[in-house]
């Protein structure tokens, strides 16, 4: 399998089937690209919120997010994963992505596992949203009445024959697609440490590390990484936070 990047009239006509047939019966608003990946759709975006790198990473940084992925009823059962697999190296021929992010609605059934099985990390609960429905049912984001200028009110929202919904979070998932590496050289040092400094700098490199991973990856990184077990890790870690003593100075 592999993904074919839509343009033009494909990427329209995959805009109407999610559209039509999406559980969110909508598309993002900003940047995107659309693949297709035999019959799967995937599309990636930049998202909407300009500090989940921050959240994702522990610092700033490229993230994009898998917003949009459909199938048709009777798909293979691995359809999914296998488009999100090949998803990831579509995009990284356009972009170049530190991490993806994805979330799977509990309200709409979904509880994660396609991202699981292409091997994404579980990355906690988002917060409770407020959405509202027009006529229809079609999902409509509050964002959408409170953009170019314009903000409306909720009774002005309800007026015009929207009702809201308050939908509880969705689960979070990443793939850490570039991670910061420790050099070989301080590595090598933490075993024949000679001076504080020296353990301060292996302790400050592992740290920048550690936020940098999503919640609970530190250890198996340590492990596949580090010649030193998670108890010397963490000593190190805390004398990097431990400001050094003032030098001393000469009475002569």
């Amino acid at each position: 399998m592999h993904a074919e990047l839509l343009t033009g009239a494909a990427r329209a006509a995959a805009i109407e089937t999610i559209k039509g047939h999406h559980y969110t019966r909508s598309v993002p608003s900003g940047k995107s690209y659309y693949f297709a990946a035999g019959p799967v759709l995937v599309v990636w975006s930049l998202p909407a919120n300009p500090n989940l790198a921050r959240f994702v990473l522990g610092r700033p940084g490229v993230v994009w997010e898998l917003s949009r992925l459909w199938a048709p009823d009777g798909h293979a059962p691995d359809a999914l994963t296998k488009a999100i697999a090949v998803g990831v190296k579509a995009l990284q021929q356009h972009e170049a992505p530190e991490a993806l992010v994805s979330y799977a609605d509990p309200a709409a059934g979904h509880r994660g596992g396609v991202y699981r099985a292409a091997g994404w990390t579980h990355h906690g609960t988002s917060s409770e949203t407020r959405t509202y429905r027009d006529a229809d049912g079609r999902a409509v984001a509050r964002r959408a009445f409170h953009s170019g200028g314009k903000s409306l009110s909720k009774a002005e929202i309800e007026a015009r024959g929207f009702v809201q919904h308050n939908l509880p979070g969705k689960e979070r998932f990443v793939k850490v697609l570039r991670r910061p590496t420790v050099s070989a050289r301080v590595l090598l040092a933490a075993e024949r440490v000679t001076t504080p400094e020296t353990a301060r700098d292996i302790g400050q490199r592992l740290l920048a590390v550690k936020r940098s991973l999503p919640h609970g990856q530190f250890k198996k990184w340590l492990e596949a990484n580090c010649a030193f077990s998670y108890r010397t890790a963490a000593r190190y870690m805390k004398g990097a936070t431990v400001a050094p003593l003032p030098a001393a100075r000469s009475r002569l």
